[in-house]
């Protein structure tokens, strides 16, 4: 009997890929610096800020990412369980366009290196350790990509980032 109880709370005590999941308050914002590499060219840094707002009506979030020239800015949507419902691009005096889902393993990403790192893979097939949750995502042949996620507990975003196109890269981490 001891030993079940034990057992339990050992399990109860385990960190489980939810534990990881951001926890936001409408109205909270954060800072991710960006870094891109491509080769024979300067590395460049930019500094993108993220706001939240809650969506009480419908449950769930919008996220808006914007740049540090806010000429163009990314809105996010996502459901109360943190899914992505849909990504739209608005560039200056031009419509909103959709962002458009074609990974492999569902998730959503936008094709450029200078776009703030979009791709949601389901969490569920991420990687659990004792001090974060690793999340990747693959695209293969043709426009291939490998992006990678670091989500530490407590934070509102992941903590590092990392997408690679051959030898083009975009690094990011949470300010």
């Amino acid at each position: 009997m001891r030993a079940a109880l034990i057992l339990a709370a050992i399990a109860l005590a385990a960190p489980k890929p939810d534990d990881y999941l951001p926890r936001w308050k409408d109205g909270q914002t954060w800072r991710v610096e960006y870094q891109h590499n491509q080769p024979n060219v300067e590395p460049a840094r930019e500094v993108w800020l993220y706001h939240v707002r809650a969506l009480p009506q419908q449950g769930g979030w919008v996220l808006t990412i914007t740049p540090p020239l806010p000429t163009r800015r990314y809105e996010v949507t996502l459901s109360p369980r943190l899914e992505v419902v849909k990504v739209m691009h608005q560039a200056e005096k031009a419509p909103a366009l959709a962002v458009i889902n074609d990974a492999e393993s569902g998730g959503y990403r936008a094709d450029s290196i200078r776009a703030p790192l979009l791709d949601w893979p389901d969490w569920a097939a991420g990687q659990l350790d004792k001090k974060s949750y690793k999340l990747s995502i693959e695209r293969r042949g043709f426009g291939g990509f490998r992006s990678t996620f670091i989500w530490r507990k407590g934070k509102p975003w992941w903590s590092e980032a990392e997408r690679r196109y051959g030898d083009t890269s975009v690094t990011a981490r949470l300010l």
